[in-house]
């Protein structure tokens, strides 16, 4: 039910009349005629309505009332009374439930202006840090493309490292395999050599003699390389010089082309073969050995350069970090408002709040709650420590004073030792070097046997080095014939294959030639034609 500002007033001209001599039917009557008075001028606001079985019937004006009269007089201002007070009740309770609405909204609203204004100044803070993001956003860019061409460099350099250092190790490998092959060179030669060889030292100075050789030169075109020219050009007078000749007991002339008197000429033709193979390898030493010695020039230019672009991406990555730290110090100047209840200060000053509070630190709850448990933490660390150092020099004591004693018992035991050396050697005696007198046959022979074992399992191993370089060569030949049967095979398959072609073609026109002259001779009624 609602009710009008009107009604309202009358309730309280009513309520304020209670007291007067007047009665209530009166009063109803009379607000009643002067509501009939104001006209249809203006337009009727809601009233209650009352339904038409209880309106009171006309009760005549008379003061002559009868018995009867008077009882419906007095049961209509009963109801009425009744009316009055359900609708006095009914109207209180609307104004209460309207008061309590108008607290709450008035709430609402204060909670929503408060949190408008919040946002209105979060929204601040934000525009200002997206300005001074902005104001800092071109310097980051560049900063951060620097940094990312620096970081690109870096990996090429590295990339271009690995690959160096990869070729190095090749290069070592290679040089390595060079110098077995050598060696195997040596010991083939050695070993044609025999025993009391009276020609020894000279097929020895033919095999090490030192020549110059023409390279091979290279043709036009896509011809292969020419082979080693046969020809020496001139031969080398200097000789290595534990092999010169002064000592030397040969009295033959140094001539590799003719085989002196009284030699196995075919001694003398396999030494002259390993000295070539034994040149061959040198060149391709020396080769290797320049290849080497550039790709470490170029390992340690890499290197340099590596260091230059370490020092330079440093630098980058030291001023982006210098920009972040400038822009978080910016950042960390802006003003924040947070808002704060009177119970959450706890800065006070005398008893009271100050009216300044630029030096006060805001933080939540949850870490102040972690700092005062980790002030506990420390005050348990703290003597626990103070225990454990209480401990330690208890202990330290203890182990003075054991040290007193065994120092003691040391000059006592020193004492004793040297009566008992004075007895037994008439003098004082070093033990250590004689311990170590007697220690070095031992070592001596055991430093002897080593080293025969390891003459045996050289020889050993050259043996079976040569084995296994034999082993290569013959694995390389049987893969060469293999490779040129493979060859013969795939050409002579392409051939049958032809072949095959051929014959299903000269089948076929056969067979369909008898077709068609069957059908010319049966006209074509035969099975086999249809």
């Amino acid at each position: 039910m609602h009710y009008t500002r009107d009604m309202l007033v009358r309730l309280q001209t009513l309520r304020a009349q209670k007291g007067q001599e007047k009665g209530l039917l009166e009063l109803l009557s009379q607000e009643t005629e002067d509501r009939e008075d104001r006209g249809t001028a203006n337009a009727p606001e809601h009233t209650p309505h009352i339904p038409e079985d209880e309106q009171s019937p006309h009760i005549p004006e008379d003061h002559n009332l009868t018995q009867l009269e008077e009882e419906m007089r007095s049961a209509e201002e009963i109801r009425l009374l009744s009316m009055q007070d359900n609708l006095l009740r009914k109207m209180e309770q609307a104004v209460k439930y309207f008061d309590a609405d108008l607290k709450l909204l008035r709430h609402e609203k204060l909670e929503l202006d408060v949190h408008i204004k919040m946002a209105d100044l979060q929204h601040i803070t934000l525009f200002e840090e997206l300005l001074l993001l902005k104001e800092f956003e071109k310097r980051e860019n560049s900063l951060q493309e620097r940094l990312n061409s620096r970081m690109e460099e870096d990996d090429l350099v590295r990339s271009k490292l690995e690959e160096c250092e990869l070729q190095l190790e090749m290069k070592r490998r290679d040089i390595a395999k060079l110098q077995e092959q050598e060696k195997a060179i040596t010991a083939t030669f050695l070993a044609s050599l025999g025993e009391s060889n009276k020609f020894a030292d000279f097929l020895t100075k033919v095999f090490k003699k030192k020549i110059k050789r023409v390279k091979k030169k290279e043709k036009t075109g896509d011809e292969e390389e020419q082979e080693d020219s046969d020809e020496e050009s001139e031969e080398e007078s200097d000789w290595d010089e534990d092999e010169d000749g002064e000592g030397s007991e040969c009295s033959y002339p140094l001539d590799d082309s003719v085989c002196p008197p009284n030699c196995d000429p075919d001694l003398f033709e396999v030494t002259l073969q390993l000295r070539e193979r034994r040149l061959d390898l040198e060149e391709l030493l020396a080769d290797e050995r320049k290849s080497l010695e550039a790709l470490r020039k170029e390992h340690d230019s890499l290197a340099k350069k590596e260091k230059i672009v370490l020092n330079n991406l440093e630098a980058a990555e030291g001023d982006l970090e210098l920009l972040n730290r400038e822009k978080q110090r910016k950042l960390n100047a802006l003003d924040v408002v947070v808002p704060l209840r009177l119970h959450q200060i706890e800065y006070v000053s005398n008893g009271a709040v100050p009216g300044k509070l630029d030096q006060v630190l805001v933080l939540n709850r949850a870490p102040l709650a972690g700092l005062q448990e980790r002030i506990r933490q420390l005050q348990v660390e703290k003597n626990h420590q103070k225990e454990r150092y209480r401990q330690a020099r208890q202990q330290h004591i203890q182990l003075i004073h054991d040290c007193k004693d065994l120092e003691a018992s040391i000059q006592q035991l020193e004492v004793r030792c040297e009566q008992l050396m004075m007895m037994k050697f008439g003098k004082l005696v070093d033990l250590e070097a004689l311990q170590t007198l007697s220690g070095n046959r031992n070592l001596e022979e055991m430093r002897h046997g080593a080293r025969v074992r390891e003459a045996a399992f050289n020889q050993e191993i050259k043996r079976w080095e040569d084995k296994v370089t034999e082993a290569k060569m013959a694995m390389m030949e049987v893969t060469k014939q293999h490779t040129e049967r493979l060859s013969r095979m795939g050409s002579l398959l392409a051939e049958k294959k032809e072949l095959e072609d051929k014959l299903n073609y000269r089948q076929r026109s056969i067979v369909s030639t008898k077709s068609c002259r069957l059908c010319l001779r049966c006209g074509g009624t035969s099975s086999l034609c249809r």
